[in-house]
């Protein structure tokens, strides 16, 4: 007899990392952001100015797509182009309202951690489970370097 999909620990992965994309697009869904804004504004939270060339490749996003994110994030105000280093080399900052974003992107980001680490009461169990999420990963990954 074959195994019913919904039985599978893929779909039990897949469920819950919908359920957590779905929670950590909260704040942006409100703010009238996109999925993926977060990272860019993230990544620029730990480093502004920042390279834009840079910036396509830690996130994995394409420049032609990060161009364009990065237009609409400077229309919404969160985001100013600049310059930086002695060549001059494109380089994008969060504004003031970018940074207030980027705070409440984090907070949020915690808020659902501690969530998590509360429903797993012991440490030991949360650090045994996030080693096997890596290790599930590594094992997708590798599957289709095959």
């Amino acid at each position: 007899m074959a195994r019913d999909i919904e039985d599978t620990l893929l779909f039990a992965l897949i469920e819950a990392g919908g359920a957590a994309r779905l929670r950590l697009a909260e704040p942006l869904t409100r703010r009238g952001l996109l999925a993926g804004d977060d990272a860019i504004i993230l990544a620029l939270s730990r480093q502004t100015p920042r390279e834009i060339a840079g910036l396509g490749d830690e996130i994995g996003m394409p420049t032609d797509r990060l161009d364009l994110t990065l237009a609409r994030l400077g229309a919404e105000g969160l985001i100013e182009h600049t310059e930086i280093g002695e060549e001059y080399a494109r380089a994008v900052a969060l504004t003031p309202e970018g940074l207030r974003v980027a705070a409440l992107l984090a907070d949020h980001w915690m808020a659902l951690e501690d969530a998590l680490e509360a429903a797993i009461e012991k440490k030991k169990k949360r650090k045994k489970l996030k080693h096997r999420i890596k290790t599930l990963r590594e094992a997708l990954l590798a599957d289709l370097d095959d």
